[in-house]
């Protein structure tokens, strides 16, 4: 008798253990990897043409070109002119008419510059050289001071213009990449958030021409 108490004691312990895991486990943090969204990619393309063809190795000066510019996402864009004597231009936008300063261009479109019955032109100019056509892509319109680290207008000119060359020219976009990820809200505290997983969202995307200037 007394072994048959031990026994279902025995078996009454064991059934209220395992009832008690599960209990615990039902009610546990379980974490599982999440299917990441796919990422949102941002590319831009730009091409020169001219009399000496699309995207040629070499243009003449005085030669006329327009520019076409296609982003994967709805964009502002800007064009800079850079020759080989490390100036740089903002060819766009521009001071002289409405084309040229409405630079918004929607996703997966083309847009040429200039357009159709505009008042400026594009036109290859000395000295000659390696030039280079870079195109920046933004998901918002950039503010007037941050435009001016690469060139300013000086009294009377149409385009503005800087001699900051290349290299800084190019460390000045990637400023600008990382201040849009430095400006991002930091967490505050330690509380655990749960929050949708949204693919991250880039802001710029550059593309470039380089082509030799010839007399």
């Amino acid at each position: 008798m007394t072994y048959l108490k031990r026994f279902f004691a025995l078996l009454l312990l064991v059934c209220v253990s395992t009832t008690f895991a599960q209990e615990v486990r039902s009610r546990s943090i379980i974490v599982r990897p999440v299917n990441q969204p796919e990422p949102v990619t941002f590319a831009v393309d730009v091409a020169i043409s001219g009399r000496s063809g699309t995207n040629a190795s070499r243009y003449s000066i005085g030669e006329d070109v327009q520019v076409s510019v296609s982003p994967s996402l709805d964009a502002y864009i800007y064009l800079f002119s850079i020759n080989s004597s490390n100036r740089v231009e903002q060819i766009y936008p521009n001071r002289f008419d409405d084309s040229g300063r409405d630079n918004f261009v929607r996703a997966n479109s083309t847009k040429y510059f200039p357009p159709r019955n505009a008042s400026y032109s594009f036109t290859i100019g000395g000295p000659a050289g390696r030039d280079i056509l870079v195109a920046l892509a933004t998901v918002e319109p950039l503010r007037d001071i941050t435009l001016r680290r690469f060139a300013n207008y000086a009294q009377g000119e149409v385009f503005a213009s800087s001699n900051i060359g290349e290299g800084q020219f190019a460390r000045i976009i990637a400023d600008l990449n990382q201040d849009a990820f430095d400006d991002a809200p930091q967490a505050r505290g330690r509380s655990i958030i749960v929050e949708p997983v949204e693919p991250e969202r880039p802001v710029l995307a550059v593309d470039a021409v380089r082509y030799r200037v010839r007399r």
